[in-house]
Formats: structure tokens, C-alpha cells, sequence
């Protein structure tokens, strides 16, 4: 279906998944191109502007590359680091699960704030299940309509 769509015409695919095997042509004859993590996060020198900008202070490079490490180039997570800096005046209590729970915690309130107030009624009443299949979520009344928001 892809290929016939007309020069000048882009598509834009967003997946955590390599595409599909009937892809491989296009890919080989340079009509997909494929954005992953490494073409995406931020370098060292990047980390480091951010880090400054944000900081507003002298640090060590050991610091830089050890924020660096445990933020991945993560934006956000880079980010999320100098704000902590900033305000508490150090990063010795920052460890490796400070930034993955603080990057969860601000994509989930990212995605939760902008969702209509059913969604998040839903979610809110099914978080503390260790998991949700979607016969399983058909058959709470209020939400039986959220099936595709599961599939989703």
C-alpha cells in the first residue's frame, strides 16, 4: 500500500518495533529511513550545555559524565538532573532510579493531565491492578467503552 503512494509525499510511522519484513525493500532501496535512540539522544557536549544552562554552576567532568550515564541523553532526564541540581545544591543523592522514576513520573502526568476526565477516572481506578486484559475491563459497567483506549 505504501508504494504507491506519490513522490512528495511523506509517511511518518512511530513504533518501539523495527518495521515489518514487507518493508525491508523500501528500506534497502533508501525510501525508509529509520530515526532510533542513538540518532535522538543527546551526546556528552550536549549533556553538557544542558546541564550548565540549567545548573548554573561549576562541575566536575566526572559529574557530567556521570549524569550523562545515568540520564542515557534522555532531554527530559538531563533536564529533570539540573532541576534537582538547582534546587537541592548537590547531585549526591541523585542515583540511577532518581531519573527513571522522575522521567516516568513526568511523561505519566504528561499523558495524564491532557486526557478527557473518564480516561483518568478509569486509569486511576485501575492502576493498582497487576494487570488489565480488555474481556477483563469489558466487564466493569462504567467502563465498557474503553476497550479501545486498552487496545490502544
Amino acid at each position: 500500500m505504501i508504494d504507491i503512494i506519490p513522490n512528495g509525499i511523506n509517511i511518518i510511522a512511530i513504533s518501539r518495533d523495527n518495521p515489518p519484513p514487507q518493508y525491508a525493500g523500501m528500506c534497502a532501496n533508501n525510501k525508509c529511513h529509520l530515526i532510533e535512540w542513538n540518532d535522538i539522544r543527546f551526546t556528552m557536549k550536549e549533556s553538557k550545555e544542558i546541564l550548565l544552562k540549567g545548573v548554573k554552576k561549576r562541575m566536575t567532568k566526572a559529574s557530567f559524565v556521570r549524569l550523562h550515564t545515568q540520564a542515557e541523553g534522555w532531554a527530559a532526564g538531563l533536564v529533570l538532573i539540573a532541576e534537582h541540581i538547582k534546587t537541592q545544591g548537590s547531585d549526591d543523592a541523585l542515583q540511577n532510579g532518581f531519573i527513571y522514576e522522575k522521567v516516568f513520573d513526568y511523561f505519566a502526568n504528561e499523558i495524564f493531565v491532557k486526557t478527557d476526565k473518564k480516561t483518568q477516572a478509569f486509569l486511576l481506578k485501575t492502576s493498582y491492578l497487576p494487570r488489565m486484559t480488555i474481556p477483563w475491563q469489558k466487564n466493569l459497567p462504567a467502563y465498557a467503552n474503553q476497550g479501545a483506549f486498552c487496545r490502544n
